[in-house]
């Protein structure tokens, strides 16, 4: 995408944010990903997977996010530290020689292909080791097993781009391999964050009891249940900006969720609740400048890193303002289609003010 950015005049930071802002946004709202076994599994004991899919819709970060992305993209208006350098690109003269595209052999349809493989053989997957095919609704199917169903999906992803890449010497059996162990070792890190996070979880749970004082906290201050969404999303946010990980942030809050929300009366708040804590994780994540996600955007794009920090946060804090305004109106509603329809006009006229 480079090359292309290049030849359009559109700046590197403006690049490493949108890639940053449909990196895990994305994610964690996307049923088919890791992201969502990994939420599944934390909340397994109050429904798992069909609890994930009920928090999407009050993921207000992560839908504010995309509607910001495609805003800006359509609309052309920035604000703040972007505008300067989205400025800076028009002006800037780059030779014919940096904006060259590479050769290359592959297609567009050795990209998007094993990706719809994937997507299509996950959810076929997922229905058909829950049983759907036997009588089973397609809801309790797709939540019954949904790490087997995931795996038929990459693995008949991983045959469809084999037999597009080998037979055409796109890549070596070599390269194609490696790649394989490559992917494989990046998905190590995640996989010890869920584990300590599960160890954490039951800590607090069976140990030291932070649900239990926690829920008890909020009774005594006689603190409405409606500000609980709201509550939950900036500590979620300020966790995860300073550990830079929403996989750690969500993995520590989600268990004292669940147990905050299982005392009497304060069932109907745990999908909301779900629902702020994952987007403040998200948030955190997004513009930490510790963050793995922050890190890779930078350095796909090749913009410096603490240009690409102080480009982006103007945009990722208006989104955060405008969804702590929505989990309040979420949290006393306990509907998230009037805090998104809301969130979305107040996010648009901010940025039509601003700019």
């Amino acid at each position: 995408m480079r090359p292309i950015f290049d030849r359009l005049k559109i700046s590197r930071e403006k690049l490493a944010y949108i890639i940053d802002a449909t990196a895990a946004p994305v994610c964690i709202i996307a049923p088919v990903s890791s992201w969502a076994v990994a939420v599944a599994s934390e909340v397994s004991e109050t429904g798992g997977f069909h609890i994930f899919l009920s928090t999407i819709p009050y993921n207000l970060y992560a839908i504010l996010t995309i509607v910001m992305v495609i805003f800006l993209s359509i609309t052309g208006k920035d604000f703040g530290p972007m505008k300067q350098a989205e400025t800076k690109a028009l002006e800037s003269t780059r030779s014919d020689a940096d904006m060259e595209f590479q050769e290359s052999k592959g297609k567009v349809i050795d990209l998007v292909l094993p990706i719809l493989v994937l997507i299509i053989c996950a959810i076929l997957g997922m229905a058909y080791v829950g049983g759907f095919f036997e009588g089973v609704s397609f809801s309790e199917a797709i939540g019954y097993n949904p790490t087997a169903g995931l795996s038929l999906g990459a693995f008949t992803g991983l045959i469809t781009a084999m037999l597009l890449y080998l037979p055409r010497k796109l890549m070596t059996p070599k390269a194609f391999v490696g790649n394989i162990v490559e992917g494989i070792s990046n998905i190590v890190p995640p996989m010890m964050i869920l584990i300590l996070s599960w160890s954490l979880g039951g800590v607090c749970r069976q140990l030291i009891g932070t649900g239990v004082f926690i829920s008890g906290f909020v009774s005594s201050v006689n603190l409405p249940l409606g500000f609980l969404p709201f509550l939950l999303f900036v500590i979620a946010a300020l966790m995860s900006f300073s550990m830079g990980s929403s996989w750690g942030t969500f993995g520590m809050l989600i268990p004292i969720v669940t147990m905050i929300c299982s005392v009497e009366n304060a069932g109907s708040y745990l999908i909301p609740a779900l629902g702020a804590t994952l987007a403040g994780s998200v948030y955190g994540d997004h513009c930490s400048p510790i963050s793995d996600t922050t890190i890779l955007a930078s350095t796909g794009a090749e913009c410096e890193h603490i240009r690409h920090v102080e480009t982006q946060l103007p945009y990722a804090t208006l989104v955060a303002v405008v969804c702590a305004v929505g989990y309040l109106i979420a949290g006393f509603t306990l509907t998230p289609w009037i805090a998104i329809a809301a969130g979305i006009i107040l996010l648009i006229s901010a940025v039509m003010v601003l700019r």
